[in-house]
């Protein structure tokens, strides 16, 4: 029995050093200042663990009781100090909760009050970048529509292939074609519809007639070269190859193109329709960009001028091609031809040419099949010939009957 509280006393001893170092401290302190006290217990406890109390006297007793009252003590004087230690500690602690509390207060004052503000300056700045945030979507949306209005500008300038490297500082080398077709055209009797007309007349009768050709030209597979004047000069297969498709393509925008404009009427002489006299012409040619200022992409080679003069040699509402075209309108088929005969170019000699005058297939803006042209007779263009106080004449090509050479007003020859 003894034993156990001997052991337990110990423990609760250590126990109490373990959680207080301030405690530890004074228990070893008292060990140091009264070690005979310290040394006597320490006798005594041995004696009460075995029951053996030799040469019990009373003078021994006085010392069990000094050392055990002066042990009290000092246990006192720990509690009394460990309390005084709690207590202050306490009062610290206290303390600052009270001063955490009164700062947390003012800041709770502080934020009441400067909440209101914050709110409103959160509100203003947010509003402040929301609008910022549309303005620059709102200003990014006019640069992109203002990017695509100039980058479609310029693609109705060059073709866009050529323009992008154009953008990109590159060189653009000139190409070689092996398979295009060209196409001509310009208004018959031009010269003197712009002698009766004002400046101003003209630039409108060209708008109204080009902005109707423009919008047939999206619909096939060509690129308007450039116009001069009244000369109209469209191309296929270049600047993107199409294979064979090239021939058809000019083939079929010219009859459409001349179906529309058989019933276009002068804005200002309303009783006279627009003539158009058109050529066209398939073989190779080189294309490329001319220029650093106004760049022009430019078409070089005897097709070009090939094409120019079936133009220039051909008479009113009539599309008048090359043997080689018509070569390749016959292997694709679909296409109604006329033999002109062998007539003599300017320039080239002598040279079998064809009238263009009808398709099975369907014009892409019209819709329409089989659109026939109207029949040019001799007498009908004798009578045209009159009416634009134009010259006709024939020649005779060797071996063969005479045949109409050329319808020749008062328009100069590309």
């Amino acid at each position: 029995m003894l034993r156990d509280e001997d052991v337990a006393a110990h423990e609760y001893i250590e126990i109490a050093t373990l959680f207080s170092p301030f405690a530890e401290e004074l228990y070893r302190d008292f060990n140091r200042t009264n070690t005979e006290a310290f040394t006597n217990l320490q006798e005594y406890r041995l004696s009460w663990k075995v029951n053996n109390f030799p040469n019990a006297s009373a003078e021994k007793g006085r010392k069990f009781h000094k050392s055990v009252m002066e042990y009290f003590n000092m246990l006192a004087r720990i509690n009394r100090e460990l309390s005084k230690k709690v207590l202050d500690k306490v009062d610290a602690e206290i303390t600052t909760s009270i001063n955490m509390m009164v700062v947390a207060c003012l800041v709770f004052i502080c934020v009441l009050i400067m909440t209101p503000i914050l709110v409103k300056l959160m509100h203003t700045l947010t509003m402040s970048i929301q609008n910022y945030a549309i303005e620059a979507s709102h200003k990014s949306q006019q640069l992109i529509i203002e990017k695509q209005r100039s980058d479609s500008l310029l693609y109705q300038m060059l073709p866009k292939s050529v323009a992008q490297q154009l953008k990109m500082h590159k060189t653009v080398n000139a190409e070689f074609y092996d398979q295009v077709t060209l196409f001509f055209s310009d208004i018959v009797g031009f010269t003197k519809i712009s002698a009766a007309s004002t400046p101003l007349q003209v630039v409108v009768l060209l708008n109204q007639l080009y902005q109707i050709f423009d919008d047939i030209l999206d619909h096939y597979d060509v690129y308007k070269v450039e116009t001069i004047g009244d000369a109209y000069m469209v191309v296929s297969g270049l600047p993107n190859r199409n294979g064979s498709t090239h021939c058809a393509e000019i083939s079929l925008m010219a009859i459409e193109l001349l179906k529309t404009t058989i019933d276009f009427h002068i804005p200002h002489m309303p009783s006279r329709t627009v003539e158009l006299r058109i050529g066209c012409h398939s073989g190779s040619a080189v294309a490329g960009v001319v220029g650093n200022k106004m760049p022009r992409y430019c078409l070089f080679g005897d097709t070009v001028n090939t094409a120019s003069r079936m133009e220039s040699h051909g008479m009113p509402n009539r599309i008048h091609i090359s043997f080689t075209m018509n070569a390749l309108l016959m292997k694709i088929k679909g296409f109604t031809t006329e033999r002109r005969g062998i007539i003599d170019i300017k320039g080239k000699g002598q040279m079998e040419t064809y009238w263009l005058l009808s398709t099975d297939r369907p014009l892409m803006t019209l819709a329409s099949n089989g659109v026939a042209l109207p029949d040019i007779t001799r007498d009908s263009v004798v009578a045209k010939v009159k009416h634009h106080n134009s010259s006709f004449h024939r020649t005779a090509s060797a071996g063969s009957s005479p045949t109409l050479a050329a319808w020749e007003d008062d328009d100069p020859t590309l």
